[in-house]
C-alpha cells in the first residue's frame, strides 16, 4: 500500500470537522457515518470492493499513515452496526478520538459520485502522464447541498477535493466496480453526533 507523497491537509480537515461538529459537543460524544444501501440483486464482490475502498480512504488519512494502520488492527475502521431493510452501515467512534477522521469520510463519500464519473473517464490520460482534471465547481455546487460544509474556506475546500481526487487515482484499479456500486445501491449518506450519556442526537 502506497504512502502519500504529501502532508494531509490537517488544517482543512480540522476545518471540516468545525463546521460538522458543534463547538460545544463533548469529546466523548459519538460521530456516526451511517450509509444507507438499497437495491435488489445486490452485487457482493462490488459491495466489497466499496468497503475494501473506504477502508482504504480511511486508512491513508491517519496521522501514523496507512502502513501503521494495517498493521493495527484496533486502529483499523469497523462497521458498529448494521441494519436490514435498506443495508444502512453505521461508522462510529468518539469524537475526540476519530471525529476529523470521520467528518473527513463523510465530505469523500459525500463527493465520491462525480470524483468517480471524472476517474473513470481519465484512465488513458493518467497512464500517458497527465492527472485528470475534476470538475471543482460542480463539486462545489454539490457541496452548497450541505448547509453545513459552507462554512469552510474555499482554500480548504480546494485542498480536500485535491486530496480525495488523489486517493482515488492510488486506487484506480477498483474504480469500475466501485463506481457501479456506488450508482446502483448507495440512497444516502448521513452524519450525526450523539451524545454518549442520553443517546439523543444532536446537530449544529
Amino acid at each position: 500500500m502506497l504512502e502519500l507523497p504529501y502532508k494531509i491537509p490537517n488544517r482543512a480537515i480540522n476545518n471540516l470537522k468545525e463546521s460538522l461538529i458543534h463547538i460545544e459537543t463533548s469529546d466523548d460524544s459519538i460521530i456516526e457515518l451511517k450509509i444507507v444501501m438499497q437495491g435488489n440483486d445486490m452485487n457482493l464482490r462490488e459491495l466489497g470492493y466499496f468497503l475494501i475502498f473506504i477502508d482504504k480512504l480511511y486508512g491513508r488519512i491517519q496521522p501514523e499513515g496507512i502502513h501503521s494502520y494495517s498493521r493495527l488492527r484496533e486502529k483499523q475502521l469497523k462497521i458498529s452496526e448494521l441494519k436490514s431493510g435498506s443495508i444502512e452501515a453505521i461508522i462510529s467512534g468518539e469524537v475526540a478520538s476519530v471525529g476529523a477522521e470521520i467528518s473527513a469520510l463523510y465530505f469523500f463519500v459525500f463527493v465520491l459520485p462525480i470524483v468517480l464519473e471524472r476517474t473513470s473517464k481519465a484512465y488513458r490520460n493518467y497512464e500517458e502522464g497527465r492527472l485528470f482534471r475534476v470538475n471543482r465547481q460542480r463539486i462545489k455546487n454539490e457541496l452548497e447541498k450541505e448547509e453545513r460544509i459552507k462554512n469552510i474556506s474555499e482554500r480548504h475546500i480546494d485542498e480536500l477535493i485535491s486530496l480525495i481526487r488523489y486517493l482515488v487515482l492510488l486506487d484506480k484499479k477498483i474504480i469500475p466496480p466501485v463506481k457501479r456500486f456506488y450508482e446502483k445501491y448507495i440512497r444516502n449518506i448521513i452524519i450525526q453526533i450523539k451524545d454518549n450519556k442520553n443517546d439523543k442526537k444532536k446537530f449544529k
